[in-house]
Protein backbone atom coordinates (compact mmCIF):
# COMPACT_ATOMS: atom_id res chain seq x y z
CA UNK A 1 0.00 0.00 0.00
CA UNK A 2 3.14 2.59 0.92
CA UNK A 3 4.43 1.62 -2.65
CA UNK A 4 0.84 2.56 -4.07
CA UNK A 5 0.67 5.29 -2.33
CA UNK A 6 4.08 6.60 -3.08
CA UNK A 7 3.03 6.32 -6.75
CA UNK A 8 0.23 8.34 -6.73
CA UNK A 9 1.65 11.09 -5.04
CA UNK A 10 4.05 11.32 -7.88
CA UNK A 11 0.75 12.26 -10.09
CA UNK A 12 -1.30 13.77 -8.00
CA UNK A 13 -0.69 17.52 -7.27
CA UNK A 14 -0.84 19.11 -3.96
CA UNK A 15 -4.72 19.18 -3.08
CA UNK A 16 -5.67 16.81 -5.49
CA UNK A 17 -7.91 14.25 -4.66
CA UNK A 18 -8.13 10.19 -4.81
CA UNK A 19 -10.57 8.17 -4.12
CA UNK A 20 -9.91 4.04 -3.03
CA UNK A 21 -12.42 1.82 -2.79
CA UNK A 22 -10.99 -1.80 -1.19
CA UNK A 23 -12.91 -4.83 0.40
CA UNK A 24 -11.41 -5.36 4.08
CA UNK A 25 -12.27 -6.47 7.51
CA UNK A 26 -14.36 -5.25 9.94
CA UNK A 27 -11.67 -3.87 13.20
CA UNK A 28 -11.08 -6.76 15.24
CA UNK A 29 -11.50 -9.61 12.83
CA UNK A 30 -9.34 -11.92 11.90
CA UNK A 31 -9.44 -13.13 8.24
CA UNK A 32 -9.49 -16.98 9.57
CA UNK A 33 -13.20 -15.47 11.38
CA UNK A 34 -14.62 -14.50 8.81
CA UNK A 35 -16.41 -15.66 5.45
CA UNK A 36 -13.96 -14.90 2.73
CA UNK A 37 -10.91 -16.21 4.69
CA UNK A 38 -12.76 -19.43 5.06
CA UNK A 39 -13.64 -19.45 1.45
CA UNK A 40 -10.13 -19.32 0.68
CA UNK A 41 -9.03 -22.10 3.24
CA UNK A 42 -11.74 -24.28 1.19
CA UNK A 43 -10.62 -23.21 -2.03
CA UNK A 44 -6.60 -24.26 -1.01
CA UNK A 45 -8.17 -27.25 1.13
CA UNK A 46 -9.36 -28.63 -2.78
CA UNK A 47 -5.95 -28.07 -4.46
CA UNK A 48 -4.69 -30.39 -1.44
CA UNK A 49 -7.18 -32.77 -1.79
CA UNK A 50 -6.21 -32.72 -5.82
CA UNK A 51 -2.75 -33.49 -5.05
CA UNK A 52 -3.47 -36.61 -2.85
CA UNK A 53 -5.64 -37.72 -5.50
CA UNK A 54 -2.17 -37.19 -7.92
CA UNK A 55 -4.45 -34.82 -10.21
CA UNK A 56 -2.27 -31.93 -9.69
CA UNK A 57 1.27 -32.33 -8.13
CA UNK A 58 2.30 -31.42 -4.41
CA UNK A 59 5.33 -29.19 -5.71
CA UNK A 60 2.76 -27.16 -7.67
CA UNK A 61 0.26 -26.44 -4.62
CA UNK A 62 3.30 -25.93 -2.23
CA UNK A 63 4.32 -23.19 -4.24
CA UNK A 64 0.49 -21.41 -4.95
CA UNK A 65 0.68 -18.15 -3.36
CA UNK A 66 -2.68 -16.05 -3.52
CA UNK A 67 -0.96 -12.73 -2.09
CA UNK A 68 -4.22 -11.37 -0.76
CA UNK A 69 -4.75 -9.38 2.69
CA UNK A 70 -7.98 -8.12 3.89
CA UNK A 71 -7.19 -5.20 6.07
CA UNK A 72 -9.03 -3.02 8.68
CA UNK A 73 -10.04 0.50 8.75
CA UNK A 74 -7.45 1.25 11.51
CA UNK A 75 -4.60 -0.66 9.64
CA UNK A 76 -5.53 1.84 6.59
CA UNK A 77 -5.08 4.95 8.89
CA UNK A 78 -2.07 4.01 10.24
CA UNK A 79 -0.52 3.28 6.54
CA UNK A 80 -2.08 6.31 5.33
CA UNK A 81 -0.69 8.73 8.17
CA UNK A 82 2.87 6.98 8.13
CA UNK A 83 3.28 7.21 4.58
CA UNK A 84 2.21 11.35 4.89
CA UNK A 85 1.48 12.07 1.04
CA UNK A 86 -1.96 11.89 1.73
CA UNK A 87 -4.56 13.24 4.13
CA UNK A 88 -8.19 11.16 5.18
CA UNK A 89 -10.59 13.59 4.17
CA UNK A 90 -13.34 10.80 4.17
CA UNK A 91 -13.22 7.17 5.31
CA UNK A 92 -16.24 4.77 5.63
CA UNK A 93 -16.33 1.19 5.82
CA UNK A 94 -19.17 0.02 3.75
CA UNK A 95 -21.00 -3.10 4.99
CA UNK A 96 -23.11 -5.53 3.21
CA UNK A 97 -23.82 -9.50 3.36
CA UNK A 98 -21.97 -11.26 1.39
CA UNK A 99 -24.32 -14.29 1.61
CA UNK A 100 -27.59 -15.10 -0.41
CA UNK A 101 -30.95 -16.72 1.45
CA UNK A 102 -30.34 -19.70 -0.49
CA UNK A 103 -27.45 -22.09 0.08
CA UNK A 104 -27.82 -22.93 -3.65
CA UNK A 105 -27.39 -19.84 -5.09
CA UNK A 106 -24.98 -19.10 -2.26
CA UNK A 107 -22.56 -21.93 -3.90
CA UNK A 108 -23.23 -20.81 -7.68
CA UNK A 109 -22.01 -17.02 -7.20
CA UNK A 110 -19.20 -17.83 -5.01
CA UNK A 111 -17.94 -20.61 -7.38
CA UNK A 112 -18.39 -18.25 -10.31
CA UNK A 113 -17.05 -15.49 -8.37
CA UNK A 114 -13.92 -17.53 -7.78
CA UNK A 115 -13.37 -18.60 -11.16
CA UNK A 116 -13.91 -14.91 -12.54
CA UNK A 117 -11.11 -13.47 -10.12
CA UNK A 118 -8.64 -16.70 -9.87
CA UNK A 119 -9.24 -18.56 -13.00
CA UNK A 120 -6.26 -16.66 -14.87
CA UNK A 121 -3.85 -17.38 -12.25
CA UNK A 122 -4.74 -20.83 -11.39
CA UNK A 123 -4.40 -21.70 -15.32
CA UNK A 124 -1.28 -19.88 -15.31
CA UNK A 125 -0.08 -22.16 -11.88
CA UNK A 126 -1.38 -25.45 -12.63
CA UNK A 127 -2.27 -25.53 -16.26
CA UNK A 128 -5.76 -24.97 -17.97
CA UNK A 129 -7.03 -28.55 -18.36
CA UNK A 130 -7.42 -28.77 -14.63
CA UNK A 131 -8.93 -25.86 -13.36
CA UNK A 132 -12.65 -27.07 -14.45
CA UNK A 133 -11.81 -29.89 -12.04
CA UNK A 134 -10.68 -27.44 -9.37
CA UNK A 135 -13.99 -25.56 -9.53
CA UNK A 136 -15.81 -28.58 -9.75
CA UNK A 137 -14.21 -29.85 -6.39
CA UNK A 138 -14.69 -26.68 -4.85
CA UNK A 139 -18.31 -26.43 -5.63
CA UNK A 140 -18.50 -30.02 -3.80
CA UNK A 141 -16.30 -28.83 -0.90
CA UNK A 142 -18.16 -25.27 -0.78
CA UNK A 143 -21.66 -27.73 -0.70
CA UNK A 144 -20.37 -30.30 1.92
CA UNK A 145 -19.12 -27.90 4.25
CA UNK A 146 -21.39 -24.93 4.03
CA UNK A 147 -22.02 -25.37 7.82
CA UNK A 148 -18.65 -23.97 8.27
CA UNK A 149 -19.85 -20.05 7.20
CA UNK A 150 -22.76 -20.23 10.38
CA UNK A 151 -20.24 -18.92 12.68
CA UNK A 152 -18.54 -16.31 10.19
CA UNK A 153 -18.70 -12.83 10.02
CA UNK A 154 -20.21 -12.23 7.61
CA UNK A 155 -20.34 -8.57 6.51
CA UNK A 156 -18.19 -7.73 3.75
CA UNK A 157 -15.99 -4.66 4.08
CA UNK A 158 -15.34 -2.28 1.67
CA UNK A 159 -13.35 0.56 2.43
CA UNK A 160 -14.68 3.75 0.94
CA UNK A 161 -11.29 6.52 1.33
CA UNK A 162 -10.97 10.26 0.07
CA UNK A 163 -7.38 11.15 0.06
CA UNK A 164 -6.61 14.67 -0.47
CA UNK A 165 -2.67 14.93 -1.55
CA UNK A 166 -0.47 16.71 0.88
CA UNK A 167 1.38 19.79 -0.46
CA UNK A 168 4.75 19.60 0.44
Amino acid sequence: MNTFLNARAQEIVGGGLMVIIMAGLPDGIFMSQAGVGMYYELLGSCLVDMAKLGEISEEKVNSFNLPLYYSSSTEIEEIIKVNENFSIEIMHSLSHQIWQTSKKSNIEVSVSGGRAVFQGLLEEHFASEVVEKIFEHFAKKLCDNFSIFDGAAHEHIDHFILLKRNVN
